[in-house]
């Protein structure tokens, strides 16, 4: 994915502790926890998506996954992929520090 492909090189990465959207706390974890199996729930991935400030059409777009499909895992009726969480957290933490902006220049987003 161009997400991984970007930043690959990263030491760590945020993810969300097991919290409502509205508690939103990021959490430092090592990127080989993240590759070894890291799980999501439907809060988490939306509370990111938020942070983003991004629409769940967008979110879907930059996972590129299908929109219905993102719409399931953001609802709980489907369970996340791991390569989906994954690529959340990177997004995540390239959010968190700053480079949002260079990411969407350098996708032509």
């Amino acid at each position: 994915m161009r997400v991984i492909a970007l930043f690959a090189a990263t030491a760590s990465v945020h993810c969300l502790m097991q919290k409502k959207c509205s508690d939103y706390e990021p959490t430092r974890i090592s990127l080989g926890d993240i590759v070894s199996g890291t799980t999501m729930t439907a809060e988490q991935l939306e509370a990111i998506r938020e942070q983003l400030g991004y629409t769940q059409e967008q979110m879907a777009d930059r996972l590129q996954c299908d929109f219905v499909g993102y719409r399931r895992y953001a609802t709980g009726s489907r369970p996340i992929p791991r390569y989906i969480a994954r690529c959340t957290f990177l997004l995540d933490f390239i959010r968190a520090n700053g480079l949002k902006s260079e990411l969407e220049r350098s996708l032509d987003v």
